[in-house]
């Protein structure tokens, strides 16, 4: 015996909206054969499961997928945290040179160009005051300490060569980190392409080597956004991709006076990708 298919009036209306029907082309049983042979294309397809909920992957997302994802917003700070405790020095500032017990190298060789300087930032050759308010916080922070100090002599026999700020070290390192992230953002919208930014924002070891190019300047991001770009539109994979940066960072940095940072910086990032599959 046959059951009778009752359907309310609101759920009438309701599929009438949802099908742009008028009353005339109103056929309940139609509409029932034409929603379960949705369901079964959709079932086909993939884009629902066998319990009849919908797949949760996004149908434009396949070129992330292919990538692990080992990365998430939150991780820029971290990473950045990580460069700054390996790879940057503490405070220096020429006009503390004059007092011998600071320790401070003069303003020749090697920092002949520079100016007062902390965890790599160059309050002058840098421009870190002009580049975000946090740069100038930044220095803000320090500047305030000159004036507790009473003197630039007091202050330069605490602040002695590569101090790391003290109890003023969280402060600047929270304030270095933004200050760089503006720096980063810059450099990402002018030479990764989009493919290549979601890859590396998502993936923690290309986050650290384009986090610490951002220390080494725009003409080393430029060149090392270049190979990455590159080796994702060929579909190369994120082990690959990884490989590409420590070879890169090896042309560019591997002989002379950086080989021993150089292979610092390679070892912080093979760690980073030990969860790599």
């Amino acid at each position: 015996m046959s059951k009778k298919l009752i359907i309310t009036e609101e759920e009438k209306l309701r599929i009438k909206k949802l099908y742009s029907l008028s009353e005339q082309e109103f056929n309940p049983l139609e509409i029932v054969l034409k929603t379960a042979m949705k369901k079964l294309e959709d079932l086909q397809s993939g884009k629902v499961d066998s319990e009849g909920e919908m797949d949760s992957t996004d149908e434009t997302s396949s070129e992330e997928t292919e990538y692990t994802k080992s990365a998430s917003g939150d991780d820029f700070y971290d990473i950045t945290k990580k460069v700054i405790d390996n790879f940057e020095g503490g405070y220096w500032n020429p006009e503390c040179a004059k007092f011998p017990g600071s320790k401070h190298p003069e303003k020749t060789g090697m920092y002949g160009k520079s100016s007062e300087t902390m965890f790599g930032l160059d309050r002058e050759a840098g421009d870190i005051e002009n580049v975000s308010s946090d740069g100038k916080r930044f220095f803000e922070v320090i500047d305030n300490e000159k004036k507790k100090a009473g003197s630039m002599e007091n202050f330069c026999k605490k602040w002695v060569w590569n101090y790391r700020g003290g109890e003023t070290k969280n402060q600047l390192t929270d304030l270095a980190v933004k200050t760089m992230k503006s720096l980063f953002d810059k450099n990402v919208r002018s030479y990764l392409s989009d493919k290549a930014k979601k890859v590396v924002e998502s993936s923690r070891p290309l986050l650290l080597h384009f986090s610490y190019a951002t220390w080494n300047g725009p003409g080393f991001f430029k060149d090392f956004a270049k190979s990455i770009n590159k080796a994702i539109d060929e579909g190369k994979s994120e082990k690959d991709l990884i490989k590409i940066a420590k070879s890169d960072r090896d042309r560019r940095f591997g002989g002379g006076s950086w080989a021993k940072a150089n292979e610092k910086v390679k070892s912080l990032i093979d760690k980073e990708s030990q969860n790599i599959s």
